[in-house]
């Protein structure tokens, strides 16, 4: 908990005393509620109940959980499905995808099943330690051997949580990338892989030149798999909206030189996103 009290400092609209806790409550970076009390009989304070009901009156419970690589090994080592999305704190792709479509999804859907956000940009996964107690990223050119131990762990991981595409894991896309959403219906034994994927997409990383994408992981080819069937079937969405290759995307003024068009991109992606939730976490 941060100080924000005190001679000189902001106290973002809380009315606070040095003789009671006050409690607020932010929406969109604004006071939304607050409550303080120096009675010490009130049940506000006294009682779990009164304080839980002031409580879900005024906030919206998650469904979207964080989650370690090791909690999620236990998943998969589970026979309960679930549903999980590979995501960067870092990523220019995965922070839209966060702060765009799931925030606005998950605020219009409140009774969603619960599903788990993994980040991989954590020592263990994407990251290594160096000698000097930094973080290093991956990185397969140079002569850095952190770079490269980090750049060899991202990949093996990408090719044992099926991130990656082979023969044996169709539901990948090239080496890996994220933002990826899976629902994994898993055999009890570990087994990451293959057909325990049941549902996918892989949002965001489209390459596109001269206004037009020239690859996606939405193609007429995968189309066909099974773990994309939840899209195949769906009559929500054009049927020529499903596959996204050769689709125009229309940047304005300045956004022609950007390096990202998530918003452009946005209108295919988003409703498959949406077709994906709706389907595995969907009430």
């Amino acid at each position: 908990m941060s100080e924000v009290s005190g001679e000189g400092k902001e106290n973002y609209g809380l009315k606070l005393n040095a003789l009671y806790a006050t409690l607020g409550i932010f929406k969109d970076g604004k006071l939304a509620y607050q409550h303080g009390t120096s009675d010490e009989t009130d049940k506000w304070i006294s009682d779990r109940t009164e304080f839980a009901s002031w409580m879900n009156y005024r906030i919206q419970m998650p469904t979207m959980f964080y989650i370690s690589k090791e909690q999620l090994d236990q998943k998969y080592n589970g026979n309960q499905e679930f549903t999980v999305l590979f995501t960067r704190s870092t990523c220019p792709d995965c922070g839209y995808l966060s702060n765009n479509f799931l925030k606005e999804y998950t605020a219009a859907n409140p009774n969603l099943s619960k599903s788990y956000v993994l980040d991989c940009d954590v020592e263990g996964i994407r990251l290594v330690k160096n000698d000097k107690g930094q973080y290093v990223g991956p990185s397969n050119g140079g002569t850095d051997s952190y770079q490269l131990a980090a750049y060899e762990q991202w990949s093996s991981f990408k090719r044992d949580y099926g991130l990656a595409y082979s023969e044996e894991n169709p539901a990948g896309w090239s080496s890996g990338f994220v933002p990826t959403l899976y629902h994994i219906n898993p055999e009890g034994n570990g087994k990451k892989t293959g057909d325990v994927i049941d549902g996918a997409a892989v949002l965001f990383n489209d390459s596109i030149q001269d206004g037009v994408i020239q690859s996606s992981y939405f193609t007429a080819e995968r189309l066909k798999l099974d773990c994309l069937s939840y899209l195949k079937e769906d009559t929500s969405i054009l049927e020529e909206n499903k596959v996204l290759v050769g689709k125009e995307v229309k940047p304005q003024g300045d956004r022609t030189k950007s390096l990202y068009f998530h918003e452009e991109q946005g209108v295919y992606h988003e409703p498959i996103a949406k077709v994906f939730l709706d389907t595995f976490v969907g009430n």
